[in-house]
């Protein structure tokens, strides 16, 4: 970028330069048509046989002429060297730029590469713990697919342990044996007046109605 600026500047003092050049020339020749037309005009009036002092003064307005002329062609060359100058310039500008755009692009693919090589790397490495992981845990936790769960304070509970490892509590009344599940009584009862009957009966000896069948 710092070519870029140098380039720049060069073209803007070239085009100030240029500028000034063109108002030189624009002068001259406002001050050089006086001095063509002075110099036609003793030109046509001395031809012939001439005075020396008319040769003087004709060889002075043909000096100031030619001077006119020689600023007049060094300020056209300067012009158009002015000209080129700036297109060439204007060219390694073009090419600067594309050159940093390049190394931008060329920098942004890199940072990309290496964000995604990164993110793989990660996604490697969690792959690869989480099996670990996963090996540990089984490995610590208890072989014994009887072991129960303390009720108390949660601790795994193997067979042949008499106390919970946890909370010292006795594993007969941390789980005590299940009590037998008792059939409820039932009897038949008659639905209008509300005697009962053995279950043998199915209608009531009282009211002559169906017996039904009542559970406790």
């Amino acid at each position: 970028m710092e070519d870029i600026t140098a380039y720049q500047n060069e073209i803007d003092a070239i085009v100030a330069a240029r500028g000034q050049s063109e108002a030189e020339l624009e002068r001259l020749d406002r001050e050089a048509a006086p001095a063509y037309e002075a110099l036609g005009r003793k030109a046509y009036e001395l031809v012939g046989f001439l005075p020396a002092e008319q040769r003087n003064q004709l060889a002075t307005e043909m000096v100031r002429v030619d001077e006119y002329a020689s600023k007049i062609a060094g300020l056209r060359q300067g012009i158009t060297r002015g000209a080129e100058r700036v297109d060439e310039l204007e060219q390694l500008i073009r090419a600067e730029q594309e050159r940093a755009a390049r190394e931008a692009e060329e920098r942004e693919r890199a940072e990309a590469a290496a964000r995604e090589a990164e993110s793989v790397a990660q996604s490697e490495q969690t792959e690869q713990i989480q099996p670990e992981a996963d090996q540990a845990a089984e490995a610590k936790a208890p072989v014994d697919d009887d072991a129960r769960i303390c009720p108390v304070c949660g601790e795994r509970i193997l067979k042949n342990f008499r106390f919970c490892p946890g909370c010292a509590g006795k594993v007969e009344e941390l789980f005590p044996p299940e009590q037998p599940a008792v059939p409820p009584v039932t009897h038949k009862e008659c639905p209008q007046c509300h005697k009962q009957w053995d279950d043998e009966m199915n209608f009531c000896a009282d009211c002559g109605v169906p017996l039904i069948e009542v559970r406790g």
